[in-house]
């Protein structure tokens, strides 16, 4: 199939509001889809290249789309497209980040604000076994990195956040008034044209034998924090609500052996995940919705998840150690973390 037939959408007279979210880093009104020469219909909603291309690089080309579906019909509608069963892979072959140099960021903790809210939260002990668990990294300026590393220990990429210590909260705003927003590993390392193709957070957890079912936020805090308060699940995170990893064919076929999938989307995204979890079915997922949160009588505000929930109403515990803020516990003050798992082996 040759590209020809196809271009890139060219602005309408609405100029910017004309582009879409990027499947791979979701950056906003950032990516440009491949339509029909002819029509003007796009080809599907992951072929087309993002703006960013310094910072996220992803560029999916009609050509590239063939390759993976061969028995695509070009004139297809995107109404008319179906997932396919996990055969090959709907997207480019991804780039990875080299585990050595993922490796020398993993410590640091004592400098790691979100490491050391955990710390107070949960204890050292716990914060940091966590932070080992998940391959949490530390910047050099104290921010954190959510290293992306699949179930073949490949590392994807990572995202760094900033965090407040004593809240647990990303920050927003620097002190000079400048938005500090969550930058990828792969593009502060310079590595140019870099492939990006996301795993889930805490998808290497998956190589370990563990026949608890799987449960999936959209923050990587909160699949953390679930670990700990929710531990009769194995917790990853997608890292947003646009979640293109739910719909990434690896992804979909290293859940398929997991049993059971709960997904958990904030309050207000229940919708689009029931959408999502409809196809992750179609590819042979056992997965279901979980919507606890939107329950009337809890009047929630939109963007609330379970780490929300639990940070909001657990209680301050004093152990002979000293207080521990947050600490949640049973209602017989049994604190809920002395069930948390030890760290498995690799």
């Amino acid at each position: 199939m040759s590209d020809f037939q196809f271009k890139l959408q060219p602005y309408n007279d609405k100029g910017r509001p004309s582009r879409f979210p990027c499947p791979a880093c979701e950056g906003k009104r950032e990516f440009t889809r491949y339509v029909n020469a002819q029509t003007g219909e796009p080809l599907d909603e992951r072929v087309g290249i993002c703006n960013r291309r310094a910072n996220c690089g992803y560029h999916y080309t009609p050509k590239q789309y063939f390759a993976d579906n061969p028995n695509h019909n070009s004139f297809t509608t995107p109404r008319q497209h179906t997932f396919k069963s996990p055969a090959r892979a709907l997207r480019p072959a991804a780039d990875n980040v080299a585990w050595e140099i993922a490796k020398r960021s993993l410590g640091q903790y004592d400098r790691n604000p979100f490491v050391l809210g955990l710390a107070e939260l949960l204890t050292n002990e716990v914060a940091f076994d966590l932070a080992r668990r998940y391959h949490i990294g530390t910047t050099q300026n104290g921010g954190t990195i959510f290293w992306q590393v699949d179930e073949r220990q490949r590392v994807r990429t990572g995202k760094i956040i900033h965090y407040d210590a004593e809240t647990l909260k990303r920050i927003k705003r620097g002190a000079n008034g400048n938005d500090v927003v969550p930058q990828w590993a792969h593009s502060k390392l310079g590595q140019a044209g870099f492939n990006l193709r996301q795993c889930l957070f805490g998808q290497h957890l998956l190589a370990l034998p563990d026949d608890r079912p799987v449960a999936i936020v959209e923050a990587e805090k909160t699949a953390v924090l679930c670990s700990v308060f929710l531990p009769a699940y194995r917790w990853l995170a997608t890292g947003g609500c646009g979640a293109p990893q739910l719909k990434d064919v690896e992804v979909l076929t290293a859940l398929q052996s997991c049993g059971k999938v709960l997904l958990f989307p904030d309050t207000g995204a229940t919708d689009k995940w029931a959408t999502y979890a409809k196809e992750m079915r179609k590819a042979g997922v056992r997965v279901r919705v979980r919507d606890d949160l939107e329950a009337p009588n809890l009047a929630r505000p939109p963007n609330w998840d379970l780490a929300d929930e639990f940070l909001a109403f657990a209680p301050t515990t004093m152990l002979t150690t000293g207080p521990v803020r947050w600490a949640l516990t049973e209602p017989d003050g049994y604190p809920i973390f002395w069930d948390y798992p030890p760290t498995q082996s690799f």
